[in-house]
């Protein structure tokens, strides 16, 4: 069954009372753990849904360096929110949103591989946007997940 991680929500709803960020996305996290622990309780495998880990950074333009920091913290708040679902139960649905536009700024998944690679997540999932090809000249996503081997 899909859930929204963390960082996803915190992509698309702002944080209008948290001091920082940071304490906004562990707070999701926590309040998304009820969510992540119901799905397991009920006998389903849970797939929580990452945009926020490549199609963010098209929205917000930062620089790499800054995109694959927060990329790390939402990786840790993942592990936290889900800290009780063991990890044969979990899977990572990465993908690069499915908008209405070009997606000529995607982050290139070789630029975030080792960091979703590393995270406490069994699987890797990645699609490439459903209306197109990329437009920059890189190869798919999907297509560099199999070259992962993911």
């Amino acid at each position: 069954m899909t859930a929204a991680s963390p960082g996803v929500v915190a992509l698309f709803l702002d944080n209008q009372h948290y001091p920082s960020d940071e304490a906004y996305l562990f707070a999701l996290a926590e309040a998304m753990k009820a969510e992540y622990d119901e799905i397991h309780r009920a006998g389903f495998v849970l797939q929580l849904d990452c945009p926020d880990l490549a199609a963010g950074r098209h929205r917000d333009g930062e620089s790499l360096e800054d995109f694959r920091g927060r990329v790390a913290l939402h990786l840790e708040a993942l592990d936290h929110a889900t800290r009780d679902v063991p990890e044969s139960d979990l899977r990572l649905h990465l993908c690069w949103g499915n908008y209405e536009g070009p997606h000529t700024r995607d982050v290139p998944l070789a630029d975030i591989l080792d960091l979703v690679l590393a995270a406490p997540l069994p699987a890797c999932r990645s699609r490439r946007p459903t209306h197109g090809t990329p437009t920059n000249g890189r190869s798919s996503p999907t297509s560099a997940c199999r070259r992962a081997r993911c």
